[in-house]
């Protein structure tokens, strides 16, 4: 019987700035463990998009490198009114020749692609002007 008439110890009593104090640390607490997962989240999004997102998104640094080549070789047919042989006419030295390429298909006609793999290039087509994520020669561009 004396059980049930116990009295609970009594709690401390704190003052109102330990608590504001509490509650500060605690909200900083939540909103670090918020931006915390928020930035997985977002890094994970990217990640995603960089794996599976349009091939525009994935390769746009190499289309970017692609840009600037068209711009050489469209200079170059301005300045001589033919297209260049190679991509040595146009100087091109600050790109990596064995990544990027260029194939002169006709005299108004050429290709510019990058990557050699399935699934990790991209071809510039001058007459379509236009990139695309399938591998195509001069051939295949003129029949498309």
């Amino acid at each position: 019987m004396n059980e049930m008439l116990a009295v609970p110890p009594a709690k401390k009593n704190k003052s109102a700035a330990t608590v504001g104090h509490m509650a500060t640390n605690e909200r900083c607490a939540m909103t670090r463990k918020h931006w915390i997962t928020l930035m997985m989240l977002l890094i994970a999004a990217m990640g995603s998009l960089l794996l599976f997102g349009p091939d525009k998104v994935v390769w746009w640094w190499d289309i970017h490198v692609g840009k600037r080549l068209i711009l050489r070789v469209e200079s170059f047919r301005q300045q001589h009114d033919h297209l260049p042989r190679s991509l040595g006419e146009v100087d091109a030295i600050d790109v990596d020749e064995n990544k990027y390429f260029y194939e002169k298909c006709s005299d108004s006609h050429y290709i510019i692609w990058f990557g050699t793999e399935l699934g990790e290039s991209m071809t510039y087509d001058s007459d379509s002007r236009s990139w695309t994520s399938i591998n195509i020669g001069c051939r295949s561009a003129t029949t498309m």
